[in-house]
């Protein structure tokens, strides 16, 4: 992606990108190039706020990298194995009626675990959960 060469200039940079794209694949794309938050288009502007806090709570809350899962997400290692389970399914790219079917449970069960996954590893969608377990090699 065009904005991944700034990363290598403007390491400290936080990238959130605004775009008339809202699929799953292209949100999916930018948070696996580095993009810290996707909000996608239509979103209110609290939601939007809410991802520029975020980026920038992440350039503020940031140490140094050790490769450790709790250095990366302290809560991560939090996650039950129901969520992690579900987190698993998400990042396999997953509805949520396979997601139900495969694991033998209900909708709002999983919607449960999403908002908890959304919580725990503190990002702001079930698109940035996923890009976050693959990038992290949590699941």
């Amino acid at each position: 992606m065009l904005f991944s060469g700034y990363r290598w200039s403007l390491p400290g940079a936080r990238v959130v990108i605004l775009s008339a794209v809202t699929d799953d694949y292209a949100a999916a794309r930018a948070t696996n190039a580095g993009a810290d938050a996707y909000p996608g288009k239509g979103v209110s502007m609290t939601e939007l706020l809410s991802a520029l806090r975020h980026a920038t709570t992440l350039r503020r809350n940031e140490a140094p990298a050790t490769g450790s899962k709790a250095d990366v997400v302290p809560d991560a290692e939090r996650l039950t194995r129901r969520e992690t389970e579900v987190l698993r399914e998400l990042a396999l790219g997953r509805p949520t009626r396979q997601i139900c079917a495969e694991l033998g449970i209900g909708q709002n069960s999983v919607r449960t675990h999403v908002q908890n996954l959304i919580a725990k590893l503190h990002v702001h969608s079930r698109i940035e959960a996923e890009a976050l377990a693959l990038r992290e090699r949590l699941v």
